[in-house]
């Protein structure tokens, strides 16, 4: 029966983190050429989410929850790399609604992952 509930709530998380890599696709991937580099780095890390959110429910483990949790943590730093203002880089790379917004979308999914971390913490 437990499994049946991990299995779910991976599926309300991968639905949720959706929303995120959909929002996010489209302006990373028209991102100038000047900074491909970043580009390369957050599409990877925005893929590679998904694989690890399941590999944590599958597994039922907290170190693959939590490296779910840090892949999150890394994909934040990242928004707040390209959401800094003109005067801080060369370039702003999203808008400070665009920010605004994939930082709630990733707060939602942080917020059903830390649940399951305590859950598995308090077995």
């Amino acid at each position: 029966m437990t499994m049946k509930l991990n299995q779910t709530e991976g599926l309300a998380i991968v639905e949720k983190y959706d929303a995120v890599f959909n929002y996010l696709y489209s302006p990373i991937l028209n991102l100038p050429h000047a900074h491909m580099e970043f580009r390369k780095s957050m599409l990877r890390l925005l893929l590679r989410i998904p694989g690890e959110i399941y590999l944590a429910i599958k597994l039922d483990q907290v170190s693959k929850v939590n490296a779910v949790d840090s892949s999150l943590a890394e994909l934040r730093w990242h928004l707040r790399f390209a959401g800094k203002p003109r005067d801080e880089v060369k370039m702003r790379m999203l808008t400070p609604q665009q920010h605004e917004v994939a930082e709630c979308l990733i707060a939602e999914v942080g917020s059903m992952v830390n649940k399951i971390q305590k859950r598995l913490k308090s077995k």
